[in-house]
């Protein structure tokens, strides 16, 4: 874990999942992140963990290749750290939509925008890119209309 960045947080051990190669992942990553939002006790309505966990999915489908996998760990104060692991050792790039309605271009922003923090490291076998959401974070309990809004 690198501290620097995630701050002192000790998280406990991670629920974590192969993803499949397809386009399949990004809702199967959405929806172990959701269950385990509901499990801890979190706030259901909050779209900023399962949006966050797409947008860093399907980043990795798109710009990398596999294995792939997704882990999530809660910290006792309730901090949750979503991680997705794939083979290429490329950092992400933050990519400029220059058409409002562009379907790309997105993810590292709402990144900066709605995770307590996020970041990237290289591992042994490719690259790991992570975001922690915490109870009360400014984005929690944003709802679809809200999310359209601000971008």
């Amino acid at each position: 874990m690198d501290q620097d960045r995630r701050g002192a947080l000790v998280f406990d051990p991670p629920t974590s999942i192969d993803l499949p190669d397809s386009a399949e992942a990004p809702r199967i990553a959405r929806g172990l992140v959701a269950a385990m939002w509901r499990e801890w006790g979190m706030e259901t309505d909050d779209l900023a963990p399962t949006l966050l966990t797409s947008e860093v999915v399907t980043n990795a489908l798109r710009h990398s290749y596999p294995p792939r996998r997704l882990s999530i760990a809660r910290e006792p104060s309730g901090s949750v750290l979503v991680q997705v692991s794939d083979a290429s050792p490329a950092p992400p790039v933050r990519r400029v939509s220059r058409e409002a309605d562009s379907l790309g271009g997105r993810g590292i922003w709402l990144l900066d925008q709605l995770a307590d923090r996020w970041g990237h490291e290289t591992t042994g076998t490719g690259k790991r890119v992570w975001f922690i959401v915490s109870p009360g974070h400014p984005a929690a309990g944003i709802d679809g209309s809200e999310a359209a809004a601000s971008m």
